[in-house]
């Protein structure tokens, strides 16, 4: 059967596409004797594959496609529109899909559904979201698919305001604010014009304007637009310029001369829009004006305001300016106007005293121009005068004496009149008391006083001045030791020297006082230092050059001339040494030869000078030694060396006495005892020639001699008497002690020395010393007797037997003692000590006690009525001491007595008599023990018995003696006491336990003061006390609790004497505290700035502390717990951290000792800093936040913010939410956009945002397997045997996948482009790439079937191997080959395909050949196989 019947029978079976069968029958099953069965329909299909635009043959079957329609679809869905929508605008819709046969299409928005490829939508209210979605289905197959969109909302603009001032500032910011309902947002544009002309335009929500001086109003235009829809909407506001100009002041008299006690009308003038408040200021008072003028005005209109204000003129300046200031009550603005005044006053203070005031005189004063005297009161220094006994006023006030006047009485004095205004003051005068002079000083120009002593160097000049309290002026007289020196206040002082210290005085002198003073300093003139020298200690002046040994000691001192002193420093070999002015010096080598340098500097004449001297320490032999024992006896052989750090080795030699020798060693043997022998060992050094020497002493041994005891020549009761035992011995003696009473041992010891405390009952000890030779213990001995000082049991004896004594008259005393050895004596008696020089030695033998007896002679000078005798006996020896006293009893002949009857009275002439004598021409007299001078008012009497006072006075109470001259000398009567009487004067107020009040007392309410009012009287004064003009009390001591209200009252007491009639006075001020409360943080211009204040970071508010205190309190400020200022006004910026904080204000009463304080808690607004998005339970998202689409992460906007931010999200550029926290659910597409978070701090006006760059993965989809440069490569790919292959592997995977290839079964690559060469066996095997999405955790796969061509191998031929004639024989051939080989067979030389073929053999050969070729049909190789064939007869069975 032919190729082309075959096609045409199954072109005819129905069902079967046109084209089909010609590709199967033509390419693949029809053949020879091939017989196509039922199932090659089903194996045909199997090879197929669709494709949407088509069904194509597979890869080698291209020939005689196919282009019948496929239904596909519905995909690559879309939505064309716009995004945003607003409300009230219709729009239109319109929904497409890839869909074959052409889709239906319906709409769902809400509740709201319609069918069409087309939807028209208008909104008639704003929702958050509109969400359109359409549905595709395909007719054909029913599948269907879905698009969604997301559409903006918009609504606005209305509700447009612009909010701002009321008026208009000139030269500052006028600020306006434009809000409107918009959604998602509004945004502005502003024009501003003046009579309709544009003066300029902005955009923004806030708008600020300076307008210009020419303008008086302006229009400010703000537009809204919707930022998505671009609908606007406008509105206007118009504003007048508040004005401020040309003020003046007009006076109703036409006059600027006003006179004092007179009211006078003065008119202020000024432009001001809108209106103004007025204040005025005359004589220090402020009067305001609460009614606030408010005209209509017009438009270019310039109203002028007046204010008139009435002023009483109360007080004196001469001149006195008047002063208008307006206020613009809209821009705070001020401006003012000042007139001088002319003041005239009626009133004026005279002096009614010829010449000038003197302290210690009296004078008057009088008010001029009164007229009404009762009513005149007097200030002195703008204070109120009190009267008292000094300050006297008369009947009409108008006169004021002062009786006497003192130095404090200087000031300005005024006198007040009342008139019917008011209190009126006079012009003033000024009064300067002459007084002085006082305080003198000597000051050092622009140092201050000198003080005590003043050091000038000899030839420098001092700038001194003599100041003295003087008025109107001192002379001045300058003394240098003794001498005058000028007269000038001022000199410029050169010392002369000599001497070097002297005495320098100034003396103020006032002529008009006729007193003099002074003040005087000790000049220390300073000179050196000169004649510096080094000198060492006994030795003198060391010259250029000091030998020192190495390791000696040298005691040095640097000596200078200076005055008063000089500091010393030594400097060796160029380093600092001391800073004593004596050194013990060891010189440091190396090196061997320095230079030690003393420097004297004077602090004073900052001179200073310098001694030298070139310290030499000798070079040589050194370490010198001696070897060999120390000590030598008589008749004994020794052998002594000696040895010497010396390079190149030392000579040696020796010395012993007159014996010499050389060599390193010596031979000793004494014949004979010497005191020493002495061996002396020189060391030459052979190269430097130096030589350096050393000795030894050698002890000498034979016996102890010479033995003898030092110590004191008595012993002495209860110390320690110490003795000394010495002997000769050689080498050394060692010592033993024994001490002995009457032959009775008390004790004993060893060594040098002994020291005993005799017992109380021993009068003489003996103490024995032993020497005894170390080496040759041969021994001596010695003794000492020694007597124990004594002292017991003194007595006095009066010659006359009598202990009553005269005034005048001499008397003889003895004095007795117990004393062994001896003892000195000493009297004292009125004051005065008589000492005997004689030193009485008795001489007493064992166990006696002599007793030593004193004479004195006693002269009664003075009248003690009784006067201790003492006698002091005192151990020559043991130094101690014992005394007696006997009290005498002493009458005196003499004594003074009041000659005038009476009591002794102030003012009054009182007379004193001296009684009892004998010699009137040598009578003195004496006040309180000091000599009574006479004057003019102290008399005495020819034979100066009487003393006479004539007046007396306060300061003549005293004692007074009268001092006749006796035989014996001047003998003291007795004393008389006089008591003046006086006063008062000194009158005080006193607190007690804590002293005088001063001028005030601080006394709390309801509080208790023990007062007292004290006052020099004699005998005595009766008080009384005054409070606030009231009697309070007539006792001395008064417990005192101020009465309130008045807070401040006058507290006087009165002294009244009822001898004297005389009376004076002390006053003190009473101030009563109370406070604080009402403690008020204030801001500036502002008020009270409640519980919390709000201060930007580097800000400064003016902030004061205001409370309730009188008289006063003191403010401290403490921020954050520390101190910060105390002043009542500061200006604030607040420290941080932290950010919030309190500030305290407390006020302090110092009196009250009471305190309260307000506080406020500024809060410093900061931020916003270190915006961060977090994720809940995450934190910080970073550059990127990977979300899945549908899913929801809860996020936050956090920010550095005080106290807080408003918080604002943006996602792909559009309003998100206000919150700071969200549930995040990414819309797409897009499947990356940004996320943004910004916080917005209202307080600082500053924003701050952060933002996440948001990833919505999707995929993986469409993985496919592609062949570079030529496309997918379908379910199978053919690769040769060691072929490379580049294939990619792709998928739709956002961000992105990972690719994995895998290789029958095993991983081959994890790189998405491959060079692939398949690995055999196995000849076919899947490749397989997987896409995996690590964000949304998927996977999808590409595979195909990877072919490699193999074989023909192996090809054989099936079959008999004999064929019988005329008998069909059947064979096959076969081969490994993948993929399956085609066959051709070669018989009787022609090609037959196929894989089986049946052989008739019609005759009869021997043999028959036949051959099979099997090909691959992928690599087109070829493999052949032979056979020969046996052919046999028929087998004819006979039928």
């Amino acid at each position: 059967m032919g190729t082309a019947s075959c096609g045409r029978r199954y072109k005819d079976r129905a069902g079967v596409p046109p084209g089909i069968t010609d590709g199967l029958c033509h390419r693949r099953f029809c053949g020879i004797m091939i017989r196509p069965t039922a199932r090659l329909f089903l194996i045909c299909l199997a090879v197929f594959s669709f494709h949407p635009k088509g069904i194509f043959a597979s890869e080698g079957e291209q020939e005689g496609a196919v282009k019948d329609i496929v239904p596909l679809g519905p995909s690559s869905m879309a939505i064309r529109g716009v995004n945003t929508v607003t409300v009230g605008v219709p729009y239109a819709f319109t929904c497409s899909a890839t869909c074959s046969p052409a889709c239906t299409f319906s709409w769902r928005n809400g509740n709201q559904t319609s069918t069409g490829a087309e939807l028209t939508l208008q909104l008639k209210a704003r929702s958050p979201l509109e969400i359109l979605v359409c549905v595709a289905v395909n007719p054909d197959t029913r599948k269907s698919a879905t698009v969604s969109k997301t559409l903006g909302v918009t609504v606005g603009p209305s509700n447009i305001m612009i909010n701002g001032p009321s008026m208009l500032t000139l030269g500052v910011e006028n600020d306006f604010t434009c809000t409107a309902d918009c959604y998602p947002s509004c945004t502005y544009q502003w024009k501003w014009l003046w009579e309709g002309v544009p003066q300029g335009s902005s955009s923004g929500a806030t708008l600020s304007i300076i307008p210009p001086e020419t303008v008086n109003q302006e229009t400010v235009i703000c537009e809204a637009m919707d930022s998505v829809s671009h609908l606007f909407i406008s509105t206007s506001l118009q504003r007048y310029v508040a004005r401020l100009f040309n003020i003046y002041i007009v006076s109703k008299s036409g006059q600027w001369s006003v006179t004092v006690g007179q009211t006078f009308l003065f008119t202020c003038f000024v432009d001001c829009t809108p209106s103004c408040t007025y204040m005025w200021t005359f004589e220090g008072k402020t009067y305001e004006n609460d009614q606030v003028h408010v005209p209509v005005f017009h438009k270019g209109e310039k109203p002028m305001i007046k204010e008139e204000q009435e002023i009483t003129v109360t007080q004196d300046h001469r001149t006195e300016p008047l002063t208008c200031q307006a206020k613009n009550t809209i821009s705070g603005a001020t401006i003012s106007v000042t007139q001088i005044l002319t003041i005239d006053n009626p009133y004026s203070v005279r002096p009614a005293t010829q010449g000038v005031p003197m302290a210690g005189q009296t004078y008057s004063l009088q008010c001029i121009g009164s007229q009404n005297p009762a009513s005149i009161t007097w200030l002195q220094n703008s204070l109120p005068l009190p009267v008292s006994d000094r300050l006297v006023l008369s009947q009409d006030s108008t006169l004021l004496t002062f009786s006497p006047l003192m130095e404090s009485d200087t000031g300005t004095y005024q006198c007040v009149v009342n008139v019917d205004i008011g209190d009126v003051k006079s012009l003033g005068y000024r009064m300067q008391v002459n007084f002085g002079p006082s305080k003198v000083q000597i000051v050092e120009v622009n140092k201050g006083a000198v003080g005590k002593e003043l050091t000038a160097l000899a030839g420098s000049i001092t700038a001194l001045q003599c100041v003295a309290d003087c008025y109107p002026g001192c002379s001045i007289s300058w003394f240098y030791n003794g001498k005058m020196l000028s007269t000038n206040a001022s000199i410029s002082f050169t010392p002369v020297t000599p001497p070097n210290q002297a005495v320098l005085r100034c003396v103020a002198y006032d002529p008009l006082t006729t007193k003099n003073s002074s003040a005087e300093t000790t000049v220390i003139v300073p000179f050196g230092p000169i004649k510096v020298q080094i000198v060492e200690v006994n030795k003198g002046a060391v010259g250029k050059e000091l030998t020192a040994l190495a390791g000696s000691i040298t005691a040095l001192q640097c000596v200078a001339d200076c005055y008063p002193g000089c500091s010393i420093s030594w400097f060796y070999n160029g380093k600092m040494l001391s800073r004593n002015a004596s050194i013990s010096f060891t010189p440091v080598t190396p090196p061997n030869q320095a230079v030690l340098r003393c420097v004297a500097y004077d602090p004073l004449t900052t001179k200073n000078s310098s001694a030298e001297t070139t310290v030499i320490v000798p070079l040589g032999p050194s370490s010198m030694a001696i070897r060999g024992v120390n000590t030598v006896t008589v008749g004994v052989p020794y052998t002594f060396t000696c040895s010497a750090t010396c390079s190149p080795a030392c000579t040696f030699s020796w010395r012993n006495g007159n014996r010499t020798s050389t060599g390193a060693e010596l031979t000793l043997q004494l014949k004979a005892r010497s005191p020493l022998e002495i061996l002396v060992c020189v060391a030459v050094n052979p190269d430097t020639r130096k030589s350096a020497t050393v000795s030894k002493t050698l002890g000498v041994t034979e016996g102890p001699s010479n033995i003898m005891i030092n110590g004191p020549s008595m012993l002495i009761l209860g110390v320690e008497n110490n003795f000394t035992c010495t002997a000769d011995c050689y080498p050394s003696c060692t010592y033993q002690w024994k001490w002995l009473w009457e032959g009775l041992l008390l004790g004993s010891s060893s060594g040098a020395t002994l020291s005993i405390i005799p017992p109380e009952t021993v009068n003489q000890e003996t103490v024995i010393c032993e020497a005894m030779d170390s080496v040759s213990h041969l021994f001596i001995s010695t003794s000492l007797q020694r007597y124990v000082a004594r002292l017991f049991n003194i007595y006095i004896v009066s010659k006359s037997g009598q202990w009553s004594v005269t005034v005048g008259q001499t008397f003889l005393f003895t004095c007795f003692v117990d004393c062994t050895p001896s003892c000195t004596y000493m009297w004292t008696f009125e004051g005065k000590t008589y000492e005997n020089d004689q030193v009485h030695v008795p001489v007493f033998h064992k166990g006696e006690k002599p007793m030593i007896k004193e004479e004195q002679k006693i002269t009664v000078t003075q009248d003690h009525r009784t006067e201790p005798l003492t006698c002091q006996a005192k151990n020559t020896i043991s130094g101690a001491t014992i005394s007696v006293t006997q009290i005498l009893t002493i009458d005196n002949p003499y004594s003074v007595r009041p000659a005038t009857q009476g009591v002794p009275m102030a003012g009054q002439t009182y007379s004193l008599q001296c009684i009892g004598s004998q010699n009137p021409a040598s009578i003195t007299w004496l006040q309180n023990s000091l000599p009574l001078p006479v004057s003019d008012r102290l008399v005495l009497s020819q034979d100066s018995t009487l003393l006479t006072f004539s007046p007396l006075m306060e300061s003549d109470t005293g004692t007074y003696q009268c001092v006749v001259n006796v035989d014996i000398g001047d003998v003291k009567s007795l004393g008389y006491r006089m008591q003046v009487n006086f006063g008062p004067s000194k009158v005080q107020i006193v607190e007690v336990n804590k002293g005088a009040v001063g001028k005030e007392l601080t006394a709390l309410a309801g509080s208790i003061t023990a007062l007292q009012c004290v006052a020099d009287c004699y005998p005595g004064c009766s008080i009384s006390w005054f409070y606030n003009g009231k009697m309070l009390s007539t006792n001395a001591s008064i417990s005192f609790t101020p009465v309130t209200p008045p807070n401040q009252a006058v507290l006087r007491c009165v002294a009244y004497d009822p001898l004297t009639t005389k009376n004076s006075s002390a006053e003190t001020t009473v101030i009563v505290p109370f406070g604080p409360i009402k403690v008020q943080i204030v801001e500036v211009n502002k008020g009270a700035v409640g519980k919390e204040l709000t201060a930007l970071a580097g800000s400064i508010t003016a902030l004061q502390c205001v409370a309730d205190c009188y008289p006063g309190c003191s403010i401290s400020w403490f921020y954050n717990g520390k101190m910060l200022s105390r002043n009542a006004s500061i200006s604030f910026t607040p420290v941080t951290p932290p950010n919030q904080a309190v500030l305290r204000c407390v006020a302090y009463d110092p009196l009250t000792m009471k305190n309260s304080s307000a506080e406020t808690t500024v809060i410093v607004p900061f931020g916003p800093f270190k915006v961060e998005i977090i994720e809940a339970q995450k934190g910080p998202v970073g550059k990127e936040l990977t979300a899945l689409a549908g899913s929801i992460t809860a996020l936050q906007c956090v920010a550095d913010c005080y106290p807080g931010c408003s918080i604002s999200w943006f996602y792909n550029g559009k309003m998100l939410s206000r919150n700071a926290s969200i549930s995040f659910t990414p819309v797409t597409p897009p499947n990356q956009a940004v996320l943004r978070c910004v916080a917005y701090d209202p307080l600082t006006t500053k924003n701050s945002s952060a933002e996440t760059t948001v990833i919505v993965p999707f995929g993986p989809f469409k993985v496919e397997i592609i062949e570079a440069q030529k496309g997918p490569v379908g379910k199978e790919l053919t690769a040769l045997a060691g072929s490379i292959t580049a294939l990619q592997c792709v998928a739709d995977c956002y961000p992105g996948c990972s690719i994995s290839w895998f290789y029958n079964g095993k991983m081959l690559s994890r790189n998405a482009s491959i060079s692939f060469t398949p690995v055999t066996p196995p000849n076919q095997a899947v490749l397989r790439c997987v896409a995996y999405d690590p964000l949304t955790t998927k996977n999808s796969s590409a595979e195909t079937t990877v072919i490699v061509p193999y074989g023909p191998v192996d090809v054989t031929i099936s079959g008999s191997p004999s064929i019988e004639v005329g008998v069909k024989a059947s064979f096959t051939c076969s081969a490994t080959c993948s993929p399956a080989c085609t066959y051709t067979w070669t018989v009787y030389g022609s090609p037959v395909k196929g894989s089986s073929i049946d052989i008739t053999v019609s005759r009869y050969v021997a043999t028959e050949s036949i051959s099979c070729e099997a090909q691959n049909t992928l690599s087109g190789k070829t493999a052949t196989v032979n056979d020969t064939l046996t052919v046999t007869e028929p087998h004819w069975c006979g039928c």
